[in-house]
């Protein structure tokens, strides 16, 4: 004690002990030692704080109590004291690191949010308001499977993350918003096991892609329609061109069967200019076919960036 108080023993001996007690305490002390002594349920174990031999400094204490009952020193108060000053400097410094580390947080862009093994929120930070239109006090203590469009999303959600045995994985599901809404939200997440192995819940952090999502699935719709224009632009071409080749080809046939029967020199000349003249024809529509397609497929795909540019604009 004398150490503690950093004194001599010599200097606290036959001294009242009310005296090593601050004077905003004593009273207290006093009244506790009062009905102590008079038989009274009083706690024999409990916090206080001593006070230094500079008598300013105060010295966090747990004090452990007893009253001796028999013998010459009955009525005798015995109390060892264990100096708290240490657990509560560690504890006052956790407190400033949990401080840090939750304005670190709230900092995120991300929503930081745990749950326990039944699924219940145990934490999250204030984004997770942009997710679900809802504060974090009404968001803790509500279970996880109640923030989903369907259980079977959470469901598919939990068994992903657990399947990942502690590890983070990336899962993508639709959650509901407070208004009625729903938005699409991505979580990095991780399982949580106690000291025994067992589950104990799910920390991650999460943040709303529907935007991300809606412009994919608008694109995915202006492709889709971009390719089947292609594809009714594509199957024009290639009828219409069996269409024109179909009375070409016949007039090289029957201009072919007219060089095999007999001819003068000038009709045979004719013939021959004329088979040259339809084969010509047939080439340059091979030709012409070819670039058309080759046209409309540089357009398809001028469009296509063009839809998507429109579509970034308008979630932009």
């Amino acid at each position: 004690l004398a150490t503690l108080i950093g004194t001599s023993r010599e200097n606290i001996l036959a001294r009242p002990s009310f005296d090593f007690v601050p004077p905003e305490d004593r009273a207290t002390a006093i009244e506790r030692h009062r009905r102590r002594l008079a038989g009274e349920e009083i706690p024999s174990q409990y916090e206080a704080n001593l006070l230094h031999a500079d008598r300013i400094t105060r010295i966090p204490v747990l004090v452990s109590v007893g009253i001796i009952r028999d013998g010459p020193w009955s009525g005798a108060a015995v109390a060892t004291f264990k100096d708290l000053s240490v657990i509560r400097r560690t504890m006052t410094d956790l407190e400033r690191q949990r401080a840090e580390i939750e304005q670190i947080l709230e900092g995120l862009p991300d929503t930081y949010y745990r749950t326990d093994a039944e699924g219940k929120v145990l934490y999250c930070t204030r984004t997770a308001q942009d997710i679900f239109g809802l504060p974090p006090e009404q968001l803790i203590g509500r279970q996880m499977a109640s923030l989903y469009v369907t259980p079977e999303e959470r469901d598919k959600v939990v068994q992903t993350i657990l399947g990942a045995r502690g590890d983070y994985v990336l899962v993508e599901a639709r959650v509901r918003r407070a208004d009625g809404g729903i938005a699409w939200a991505s979580t990095r997440a991780r399982a949580l096991y106690d000291d025994r192995g067992r589950f104990a819940g799910i920390e991650g952090s999460g943040r709303d892609i529907s935007q991300r999502i809606y412009i994919e699935q608008a694109l995915r719709h202006s492709l889709q329609q971009l390719e089947a224009k292609e594809r009714a632009k594509t199957h024009f071409l290639a009828a219409a061109s069996h269409d024109l080749r179909q009375p070409i080809q016949a007039i090289r046939l029957f201009t072919g069967a007219l060089r095999r029967t007999p001819l003068d020199a000038g009709q045979r000349q004719i013939a021959h200019q004329l088979e040259a003249a339809a084969q010509s024809l047939l080439g340059r529509l091979d030709g012409s076919t070819n670039a058309l397609i080759a046209a409309l497929a540089s357009d398809c795909d001028a469009a296509v960036r063009a839809a998507a540019a429109e579509s970034l604009a308008w979630f932009i």
